[in-house]
C-alpha cells in the first residue's frame, strides 16, 4: 500500500493537529517544565500536570494565541536554519580561527531572526507591530541616532574588559601586540 504524505499531513491537519494539539503539548511542555524548575506548588508531579493542562486548554481556546504561536514557530524555523548554514558556511571558510568575535555577530543576526520571526508575515507581506513600535519618521530617524552613536561608543570603547590588551570589540584599536 503506498501512503501519500501529502493525503496523510491534510488528514491531519483535517483533525486539528497543527492547529489545536501540538500548540496544546507545546504549552503543556513548556508550563510543566517551568513548574517542575521552579517548584512554586511542591514536587508534586500530578499538580504540575494538572495545572499545565489547563493552562494549555485555556491557551488553545484563544484563537489569536494559535495564530502567534503557528506564525512564530514556522518563522523561527526558517530562522534557526538559516543560521546553522551560515555558521556551516563561516565554518567552512574559516576553519579554528574563528573565536568570540564571531558570537557578538550570530548573537546579533540571532536577534534580528527572533525579532523577525515575530513580527513579519510571511504571508501577507506585511509586519504585525505593536502600537508602541509604529512610531513616526522624525521618532524613528532619531532613535536610528542613538543607536549609531551607542554602536559607535561600543565599537571605540570595548566590551568593558579590563586588561593589558588595548582591543574593541570588533578591531584593534591600538598598534599594540
Amino acid at each position: 500500500m503506498v501512503v501519500n504524505f501529502a493525503d496523510l499531513f491534510l488528514s491531519l491537519q483535517g483533525f486539528g493537529l497543527f492547529e489545536f494539539f501540538l500548540p496544546f503539548l507545546l504549552i503543556f511542555a513548556v508550563v510543566f517544565a517551568i513548574l517542575q524548575k521552579i517548584k512554586v506548588l511542591g514536587d508534586k508531579k500530578a499538580i504540575h500536570a494538572i495545572v499545565s493542562m489547563a493552562i494549555g486548554l485555556l491557551a488553545v481556546q484563544n484563537s489569536f494565541i494559535i495564530y502567534l504561536i503557528n506564525n512564530f514557530l514556522s518563522n523561527i524555523a526558517l530562522v534557526i536554519v538559516l543560521i546553522i548554514i551560515f555558521l556551516i558556511i563561516v565554518g567552512l571558510l574559516a576553519g579554528e580561527e574563528v573565536g568570540a568575535k564571531l558570537n557578538w555577530l550570530v548573537i546579533g543576526v540571532a536577534l534580528v531572526g527572533i525579532f523577525w520571526a515575530l513580527f513579519y508575515d510571511l504571508f501577507a507581506g506585511t509586519w504585525i507591530l505593536p502600537d508602541f513600535f509604529l512610531l513616526t519618521g522624525a521618532t524613528q530617524g532619531s532613535l536610528l541616532a542613538i543607536l549609531i552613536f551607542i554602536v559607535v561608543i561600543f565599537i571605540i570603547v570595548g566590551g568593558g574588559k579590563g586588561g593589558d590588551e588595548d582591543k574593541g570589540p570588533l578591531f584593534r584599536i591600538s598598534g599594540k601586540k
